[in-house]
């Protein structure tokens, strides 16, 4: 069961990212994130059964709350600036770094299966990135205005792998405070915090002056991508109740090869030879400690 849990929220977190990516043309990354967090809320409200958790797994929640929303922030400023594909491929770091969190926090097992798809992740995420940082470096000793373009490229890195990092923060601290609560209403508490998150950060930054100039098709999309996140963490939070952070992790991450495949569709992003190399050893270490 948890398998199927974890297949389904792989699919639909997905679907998302070009979803998000699709709706970010005229509306800011913070209003983005507010709006389909309070999209995701509305939606998890239809499913929660509300019952006080212990004091322990309220502080877990409220933590993950916390991770999960400047996860979000960086995945944001990392979609604007980069290929939704590429952005997906190195936020799944975020998968090595919660399988060793989960054997060294959590006390989870860690053998040479979870040992050799720690290395292959990484080394897959290597190969994909090695030939794009050249090129942008040669683009700019060619020309001095595709400097600016360098820029972009580490920019959308940095804030990937800060995804990556506070993701995998925050998956280890939900499944700390799910031990003796309900999933639904764990999720439920952490959107109410990235909720809050989102909001203040966008409030500081004045960006709701410009609701109104956004059309309401970019609303539309936004809304459908938190109905879309809320179904997928459902599906996330039920699995991880039932399995190992690190498994779990693992085949969310499998939502990459949809991305790509979608964004290729979409955004007519190419897919190089070299691109598909890392995205094979990426999905073998995702698949490895599964099926070993």
């Amino acid at each position: 069961m948890w398998l199927v849990l974890a297949l389904s929220s792989a699919a639909l977190a997905g679907a998302v990212s070009v979803i998000i990516k699709y709706g970010l043309g005229q509306m800011s990354p913070d209003i983005s994130l507010f709006i389909r967090t309070l999209a995701v809320l509305l939606f998890t409200l239809c499913f929660t059964k509300f019952k006080m958790p212990g004091l322990w797994d309220l502080v877990f929640i409220i933590l993950s709350g916390v991770a999960m929303g400047l996860s979000w922030l960086c995945y944001y400023r990392a979609l604007e600036k980069g290929s939704a594909g590429m952005v997906a491929c190195v936020e799944k770091l975020s998968t090595p770094v919660t399988i060793v969190g989960g054997a060294l926090i959590l006390h989870e097992s860690f053998g040479p299966a979870k040992l050799l798809s720690v290395l292959l992740i990484i080394l897959g995420i290597f190969v994909m990135q090695e030939k794009r940082e050249i090129s942008a470096v040669n683009s700019k000793e060619k020309d001095g205005a595709q400097g600016r373009e360098v820029k972009k490229e580490r920019g959308w890195l940095f804030f990937a792998l800060g995804c990556a990092f506070f993701t995998a923060a925050s998956v280890l601290l939900s499944k700390s405070g799910l031990k003796n609560t309900d999933s639904a209403l764990s999720l439920f508490l952490r959107t109410c915090v990235v909720l809050l998150i989102s909001f203040f950060v966008a409030l500081f930054k004045g960006e709701f002056k410009g609701l109104k100039k956004v059309p309401a098709r970019t609303f539309v999309i936004v809304v459908l991508s938190g109905f879309v996140s809320g179904f997928s963490w459902l599906c996330y939070f039920n699995a991880l109740k039932l399995k190992d952070a690190g498994v779990v992790q693992s085949i969310d991450r499998l939502g990459v090869l949809v991305t790509v495949g979608l964004s290729a569709l979409i955004f007519k992003e190419k897919v190089r030879r070299r691109q598909c190399i890392g995205l094979l050893l990426l999905t073998a270490g995702i698949l490895f400690p599964v099926i070993a």
